[in-house]
């Protein structure tokens, strides 16, 4: 099989940008059985305590950026009243 050129490649990335996603994790998705047993993924008990704590580590990232965000909202909506009060006691 001749190697494959940086337009080819660019040209499958695209195709895969463009189909679903469950279609172009399909396409690259390895088979385990077919790697050396170095590189295969952990087992499906190790796999899905890493994942739930991955995505617990999520969740908590989100509800902190959530909860920052309010705070700052908050504090903008203030500091935007006050300056509209400011503006009606000048008029």
């Amino acid at each position: 099989m001749p190697p494959i050129t940086i337009a080819e490649l660019l040209t499958d990335l695209s195709s895969l940008k463009a189909c679903d996603p469950t279609d172009a994790l399909a396409v690259v998705t390895i088979d385990p059985a077919l790697l050396p047993p170095s590189l295969r993924p952990p087992t499906a008990d190790d796999s899905d305590k890493l994942l739930s704590a991955a995505h617990e580590l999520i969740n908590l990232h989100v509800e902190i950026s959530q909860r920052k965000g309010l705070a700052e909202l908050a504090g903008s909506r203030e500091a935007a009243e006050e300056i509209i009060r400011r503006v009606q006691d000048k008029v």
